[in-house]
């Protein structure tokens, strides 16, 4: 049985969500910018997998090696660690400078450059004219290079201005990867085996296949009044965002509606700019109500429902500790559970309005209904240690 190239796609995303805990946002980035021919950046914390998500993408690459290059920047990072060392023949028999670019940047199709914002101005115009206009010049060596996709990773963002700006303006899908937030996905996370090797099944012809058909997909007239929406709800906002920023972004709803299985897109094809049109990570909620406000309002109130219950869990830990009676503790533990209830009942309700919309329901509502059952196991397991400490 043949395999479509999209169905390729979709078994790449499904595999990384299945060896990756609280992922399934990121992930989908990365499998949105492979298949489109974006550059994506994730912000977080070292040690939130931010190297993992690329790494065991690259794993299910069928490429030859010199079609990946993955590299840490640093504070010393020379140019040659990236673009290749000086040809001392050249030097020596034609005295011009040339580099040796044999599997370095220049040559790979698909990068991933860790702490990117610690380039140094060395390496930034070349990296910036890569990003740009898709050359690398090295003398009589054909400029083009083979780059379709950057996958870059940061500890934190740049402030705004000067030249790490303009690299940053390059990087079109923007991800803020936190810390494990479930207990439940945590201790997952802790039992989860070494992943064995998995199988190379993604190749450069599927990609060049799927950037084909993506660029089939029609965006119908009334999504660009949507896009006119979006632009003055941000701007009302203080939210700014350039107009080639937009124009990119429909590679992206493109992509989105492809890999959702569409040749012609459709609202709930632009959730995904959500992760492309903010800069400060002080925005990333304002830009995500403003999305889906316009795109999936009810996306936007799971969402919502989700933060609400999180914020009641984290208060209700914080007051039982600080608690000094029994009474003011089993109050407490009443008050959560009915707000947990709440939730449960808002759960069941979105459920149904996914049945009426005859749509399956999403990942962050299959989140939610977990994270439901989770607070009212917490709040009744605090209730039992309060009643046997209060005994």
């Amino acid at each position: 049985m043949t395999i479509t190239t999209l169905e390729k796609f979709q078994r790449l995303e499904n595999e990384l969500s299945g060896s990756l805990v609280e992922r399934d946002e990121v992930i989908h980035g990365a499998v949105l910018a492979l298949a489109g021919k974006l550059h994506m950046f994730m912000v977080g914390t070292p040690g939130v997998a931010k190297s993992m998500v690329v790494d065991q993408l690259a794993l299910r690459l069928d490429f030859d090696q010199e079609d990946y290059f993955k590299w840490l920047l640093g504070k010393y990072t020379t140019p040659e660690e990236l673009f290749g060392p000086p040809s001392f023949s050249e030097m020596k028999n034609n005295d011009r400078y040339k580099r040796v670019t044999d599997r370095k940047l220049p040559q790979a199709r698909i990068g991933f450059l860790d702490e990117i914002f610690k380039a140094n101005s060395a390496i930034l115009n070349s990296l910036l004219t890569i990003l740009n206009e898709g050359e690398f010049q090295n003398h009589e060596d054909d400029p083009s290079v083979p780059l379709t996709t950057l996958f870059s990773a940061s500890n934190e963002i740049p402030v705004s201005g000067g030249d790490l700006a303009a690299l940053a303006d390059r990087l079109h899908l923007w991800y803020d990867v936190s810390e494990i937030k479930e207990a439940g996905n945590f201790v997952k996370m802790l039992k989860m085996e070494e992943p064995v090797a998995p199988e190379r099944f993604l190749s450069k012809e599927d990609l060049d296949n799927a950037s084909k058909e993506i660029a089939k997909v029609e965006i119908p007239e009334d999504l660009f009044g949507v896009f006119v929406e979006l632009r003055e709800a941000l701007a009302t906002n203080g939210i700014k965002v350039s107009d080639r920023r937009f124009r990119n972004s429909l590679s992206l709803v493109r992509s989105e509606a492809w890999l959702n299985g569409r040749d012609v897109a459709a609202v709930e094809d632009l959730t995904p700019l959500q992760h492309m049109l903010w800069r400060n990570q002080e925005d990333i909620q304002t830009v995500r109500t403003e999305v889906l406000n316009l795109v999936d309002p009810l996306e936007r109130d799971i969402l919502e429902a989700t933060t609400d219950l999180n914020l009641m869990f984290a208060t209700f830990q914080a007051d039982i500790a600080d608690a000094d009676s029994k009474m003011a503790r089993t109050r407490l533990a009443v008050e959560a559970h009915e707000k947990a209830q709440s939730a449960d009942d808002a759960t069941k309700d979105f459920f149904g309005q996914f049945k009426e919309a005859d749509r399956e329901p999403s990942k962050s509502l299959i989140v939610l209904k977990d994270r439901v059952s989770e607070v009212f196991d917490n709040i009744l397991a605090e209730a039992k240690i309060l009643s046997n400490r209060d005994s």
